[in-house]
């Protein structure tokens, strides 16, 4: 083959390589761009289904416990319900009374005398958008005339609650302890930062090993939020997505998961709290309480700890149920609001807590614990 023929090979064999990765290339553009359109159109659909269109509202918002609510910095829980508080300022706009150790009053009615109940939990035992006396301590003291201390924060992990279950009783006389705990207090075990930075346990040899404490101060800043997760969080398509994948850490910025053992963590503060209950001969109760769309998986390996350990369970999830097919619906119960069309549940309304109050009477009556 002459030089020519050769140069003139070359030359072809060049041209054809450069086809090929101009084909490849093309077919790799147009993939991507038919990936983005096809987002784009569900992110639309989504808009439009939910009635966010032009919303410039984020649809997975941001929190801050500790900023927004009556809260303040705790060494050992993170923040805590701020002592000497009264009033109104707060996200829902309900009356707050608290005490000298942050402990929620139970309205103006008067004090029983005689044993004690302390009552341990998160928002919904603190009693999140309702007033002082609508919450289910409160009704309860009422139904069963001994006196019911709320002991609830807001907010809390099951390690919270039983850390300040821990403070409270050290410094106080009770004769009964009620913890109550939803599904998701067992994932918020899970992280070092969640609306604030917290305490948190890992298992050692199937030991509870107590981390993050003293807990750092507000001002120590949050970890931060890249840039994927800004955008995710303004995309309705990305909130659906990544909520699914992270229900619990997704919502929160600079959260910070720090293990996925949070159902074997929740055993093991099960066998704390017991362990705790017979130290002192106090009676526990644990209340496995419910709201609709709960995932209640979370739950289960602790109630089943509990049966072992012989430590009573009310599960409230039948009898709201109940409670919720006899009216109908569930916006009686729980207090509902409305985004882009669709209908969720908050915290519990002054009824539905005085349901969980007459439930969990009921049970302490059955336990020899009555007015």
């Amino acid at each position: 083959m002459t030089l020519e023929g050769r140069l003139d090979y070359h030359a072809r064999v060049e041209g054809y390589a450069e086809a090929r990765r101009s084909r490849w290339l093309l077919v790799a553009v147009t993939a991507v761009l038919s990936t983005l359109a096809t987002l784009a159109l569900l992110e639309i659909a989504l808009r439009i289904w939910r009635g966010g269109l032009f919303d410039p509202t984020p649809p997975a918002p941001q929190v801050s416990l500790v900023d927004d609510y009556p809260a303040i910095w705790d060494a050992r829980l993170g923040f805590a319900p701020r002592p000497n508080t009264k009033g109104r300022r707060n996200p829902w706009g309900k009356l707050v009374t608290l005490d000298a150790d942050g402990l929620r009053s139970n309205g103006t009615q008067p004090k029983p005398s005689g044993p004690t109940v302390l009552a341990i939990g998160d928002s919904f035992t603190f009693g999140d958008e309702v007033d002082d006396g609508e919450t289910w301590p409160a009704a309860l003291e009422r139904r069963i005339g001994r006196r019911v201390v709320n002991g609830g924060g807001f907010g809390y992990g099951l390690d919270q609650m039983v850390l300040r279950a821990e403070t409270l009783l050290s410094g106080g006389d009770f004769e009964s302890l009620i913890v109550s705990v939803i599904p998701d207090d067992v994932l918020r075990c899970e992280y070092a930062y969640r609306f604030g930075h917290k305490p948190y346990f890992e298992l050692e040899a199937e030991r509870l090993v107590l981390r993050n404490v003293p807990v750092p101060r507000p001002e120590v800043s949050a970890p931060g939020e890249n840039g994927l997760r800004r955008v995710l969080r303004r995309s309705y398509l990305g909130e659906l997505v990544v909520h699914r994948l992270d229900p619990i850490g997704w919502l929160i910025r600079g959260n910070v998961r720090v293990h996925r053992e949070g159902t074997l963590v929740a055993r093991a503060l099960v066998d704390r709290l017991a362990d705790d209950a017979e130290r002192l001969g106090l009676r526990l109760l644990l209340v496995a309480a419910w709201h609709p769309g709960a995932r209640v998986e979370p739950l289960a390996p602790a109630l089943a700890r509990a049966g072992e350990r012989s430590v009573p369970v009310l599960r409230l999830e039948p009898v709201l149920r109940r409670e919720i097919e006899a009216r109908g619906d569930w916006s009686d119960l729980f207090i509902v609001s409305e985004r882009g069309g669709r209908r969720r549940s908050g915290h519990m309304t002054g009824l539905g807590n005085g349901i969980v109050a007459t439930a969990i009477a009921e049970r302490l009556r059955a336990l020899g614990i009555s007015d």
